[in-house]
Parts: structure tokens; sequence; C-alpha cells
């Protein structure tokens, strides 16, 4: 009895390690923060990470850019399919970080 007990708990216990050595590799890597960019305007808008397109957004839209610590610092910009820019935000990772994360809204400008 106690044999067959053994060979059933022995796969359980080198599970464990693997388990927490994964939790902790997973809670390490997600040191990352997030660019929200809203769409207020009428139109299809483009959202660029330093001139490299990284997602569009239809009106009204919004959607969610995860960031990973980065040295130096990143634009984000938003424009209009006529290349208008209708937002452009600089930042450093010191700044997203301390910020929780950031949003950048497009609006039409006035008339």
């Amino acid at each position: 009895m106690t044999r067959h007990l053994v060979s059933k708990i022995g796969p359980v216990l080198w599970l464990a390690p693997v388990v927490l050595l994964s939790a902790v590799v997973f809670s390490a890597c997600d040191s990352g923060e997030s660019v929200r960019v809203e769409n207020h305007t009428a139109e299809h808008v483009t959202v660029y990470e330093d001139d490299a397109v990284v997602g569009t957004l239809e009106p009204g839209q919004h959607d969610e850019f995860g960031i990973l610590p980065f040295d130096d610092q990143i634009t984000y910009s938003v424009k209009a399919a006529d290349g208008r820019m209708l937002a452009e935000r600089s930042f450093t990772w010191d700044e997203i970080d301390d910020e929780g994360g950031i949003t950048i809204i497009a609006e039409t400008s006035g008339p």
C-alpha cells in the first residue's frame, strides 16, 4: 500500500517546483505598461510608435498597446488617413511607469 501511494505522489512532487518557478518567471516578465489610444474622431486613424505602424482604429474605437521597459524615449502618434497629425506624445519609461500607463486621445481640431 505504501509503495503504491509513493508511486502516485512522486510525479506530483516534481510538479510543485516547476509550478513555483513558472509563477516567479511570469511575474518577473509582467513588468510592462501600456499605451491606451482613444479615437474620438469620425475618421479611421493609424497609430504609430516611433514612425512604425502599430495599429489602426475606427471612429470611436480604442486599443491598448503593451510596452516593455525601454531606454531613451519613444513617441506615439495618431494620424488621419490624409496624414494630418491628430495626437502625439513622447515619453520615457520612467514617465509611463510613474503614471501606470499613458492615454493618448485623438480628437479632431477645430475648423
